[in-house]
């Protein structure tokens, strides 16, 4: 079994919306034999959706219903569980080895939302690349579990199954467990923060 999860259950991938966390986690959990849950789609199917957030243009989602639930899956579960969400931070601690951190350029993710999430408004686009410029997965997930169980992996560029071997050398132990992204340290273009200023 992979090193992070000699003592634990579940790994967490996290990232903002665009990230590739999807592709990534269900190649991991594929490897792994691994149990894949996806966090938005086990609140749908189990209706823990609850009333429209027109303001933030999402559902609210029932959370002590579905902590309750996935507390369930991961204990009964008789493999290790990946669960891909962007609000992982809602996984019981005791159960999660680790929490693996999607980090993506701000300009190569505002392009892939423009391309391929047309049906967002470009209010929710501005407001998840302005969330990934801020950090704020990883700040989410470091102030839930402490540092010493959230790495962060730089997929800018990256295939999924690249970005999945990069995961997976982390897991493994072959690769260091750091959080050491920071985009406001690089240039950002100008009109991505045009972008989010603009539609913010």
């Amino acid at each position: 079994m992979a090193h992070m999860l000699q003592d634990k259950k579940a790994i967490v991938i996290s990232g903002v919306p665009g990230s590739g966390k999807t592709s990534i986690a269900l190649l991991l959990s594929t490897v792994l034999g691994a149990l894949y849950v996806n966090l938005s789609a086990l609140s749908a199917v189990s209706c823990l959706l609850g009333s429209y957030d027109r303001c933030r243009d999402t559902y609210v989602i029932h959370e002590e219903l579905l902590v309750n639930l996935l507390d369930n899956i991961i204990l009964n579960s008789k493999t290790p569980v990946i669960v891909d969400s962007h609000y992982g931070e809602l996984v019981p601690s005791y159960h999660v080895a680790t929490v693996i951190v999607l980090r993506i350029h701000p300009e190569e993710l505002l392009q892939r939302l423009l391309r391929s999430r047309g049906w967002w408004t470009p209010r929710k686009i501005a407001e998840n690349v302005a969330a990934e410029l801020m950090g704020s997965c990883t700040n989410n997930a470091v102030a839930t579990y402490g540092p010493e169980k959230v790495c962060e992996v730089n997929v800018t560029g990256l295939t999924a199954i690249e970005a999945a071997k990069k995961v997976m050398n982390i897991i493994k132990g072959a690769a260091p467990c750091v959080t050491n992204i920071d985009w406001l340290e690089h240039n950002i273009p100008a009109e991505v923060l045009e972008f989010i200023a603009k539609h913010s």
